[in-house]
This record gives structure tokens, sequence and C-alpha cells, in this order.
């Protein structure tokens, strides 16, 4: 994967802000907390884009090599994608776009979900782990509408199952949102598609990605309205942190993309 991306990226005009916020990530596992980095998915090479970003221009070579990829089913069986998955640290889920693709497997594929968030649980109590996890359960596209690569919508459930399974663990977990922009490394298809074998082309392109502050969901709480219910918060938990990841997005020049 590595050797496929690395000659891809235009580095001298890539963008990495939020530096000190890597240093503090970077500070906070060796501490032996774990760390959750909310972020928008763009391609298949997003693991390595990120590693080549943080470790030339980020300053934290290790992060990237360390952190743990909540990632798609297809990774596993796609055979374009199967290259990047080698030498990551990888836990695969069903998203809800592709879990009902095959309805006869939708009971398998639930059952695995359930011991993926189990592991991750695990993983928290074992203390001074990273992992990398796309809310939107799948990679952002153009829009017909704007022309723009638009960051896809954040589910406040997979938001919510993540931050359960940090609660549950009793361990401390730091939250981060995150914003790449690697559209144009390895562009997907236009539409969703549900079987393998996607047409795909890939180009010489810089990157960005940034690192915002790190999420306090009881501020965001308290700013919810007296009396709102659970679905309310967990959609302000969510707005939240698609919002700072829009922000972020468009500093590093995603929407021209």
């Amino acid at each position: 994967g590595m050797e496929f991306a690395s000659p891809l990226v235009d580095l001298d005009n890539s963008t990495c802000l939020g530096k000190d916020k890597l240093q503090t990530i970077q500070q906070q596992l060796a501490d032996g907390d774990n760390v959750v980095i909310l972020a928008n998915h763009q391609s298949e090479g997003d693991p390595h884009a990120l590693d080549i970003l943080l470790s030339t221009l980020g300053g934290v070579p290790r992060l990237t090599a360390d952190t743990i990829f909540m990632a798609g089913d297809r990774v596993r069986n796609d055979s374009l994608v199967v290259p990047f998955s080698l030498g990551r640290n990888l836990l695969t889920v069903y998203s809800k776009k592709h879990i009902d693709d095959e309805p006869d497997e939708k009971p398998r594929k639930q059952a695995h979900n359930r011991r993926t968030i189990k592991v991750t649980e695990t993983l928290f109590r074992e203390g001074g782990h990273c992992v990398w996890f796309a809310p939107s359960g799948g990679r952002d596209r153009r829009s017909a509408e704007t022309g723009r690569v638009e960051v896809a919508p954040f589910d406040a459930e997979a938001l919510e199952v993540m931050r359960f399974a940090a609660m549950r663990s009793g361990a401390t977990v730091h939250f981060y949102p995150m914003a790449l922009a690697t559209y144009n490394l390895l562009p997907p298809p236009e539409k969703i598609e549900k079987d393998l074998g996607e047409a795909r082309k890939v180009q010489y392109t810089p990157l960005g990605v940034a690192v915002g502050p790190q999420m306090d969901f009881d501020a965001i709480d308290a700013k919810a309205p007296a009396g709102a219910d659970k679905v309310a918060l967990r959609r302000a938990r969510c707005s939240h942190a698609v919002d700072c990841v829009c922000e972020m997005y468009e500093a590093i020049g995603g929407y021209s993309q």
C-alpha cells in the first residue's frame, strides 16, 4: 500500500493542520489513555495517505503505524482494496449502506458488528490504543448538485455506538475530529456499488489533513435545550462532530478537489 501511495502524493503542496493536537494525542497514548479519531473518509488509501502526511508533515511518524482503523468489510474481499489493507491494524464492520445487500446474511453481519464492538471495548481496557473511525459509514463523493466533494453526513447512531463502547470499557478515551482531503488519490465511483470490482483511477495529487480540539461531550450536552431527549442529544453530538470536520475540511482545501 505504501509503495503504491507514496509516489502519488505531492508533499510540497500538501497540508497538515493541528500539529499541536497530534503531539497531545501522542502523549495521551503514551500515558496509557485511548484516542478515537472521528474522520471523514475519501478512499481506501486513507490510512496510507495519513501515514505519509503525519510522518512527514505532522511530526508523529509512529502514530498512524500504530492506529487501528475501523474499516468496511470490503477491505478483505475487493482485489483492489486488499493491498491497502496489508500491514494495517484493522477492525471490520458492515456499514448500513451494505448490511442489507444480502438479506439472508444480515443476522451474521450484525453479529460480526457486535463482536467488533466488544473487541474495541477490550482494546480500550488495555489502554494506549488509537482508533480511527468514520461515522459516515462510507466514502465522500462528488455532489451532482454542487460539483464539490462533500463530506458525507455522519450517522449519529454510529457515533453513539463508539461512545458507549468507550463508556462501557471504563477506560479513559479522548475523541478528536479529523478532516481529510484525499479524494484525488483514489476517487470512488460516483455511485455506491454493491458488487466488487469497481473501475478506479489514480493520480498524482496534494493531500490535506487537519485535527481539531478534543471533543467535550458534556459541554455539548449542556448546550442542548432543557428537556432534550437522548435522540436529540445524540444528534447534537453528531452535528457538532461533523461541523468541526467540515470547517477543517474547508481550511485544507477539501471543497476545491
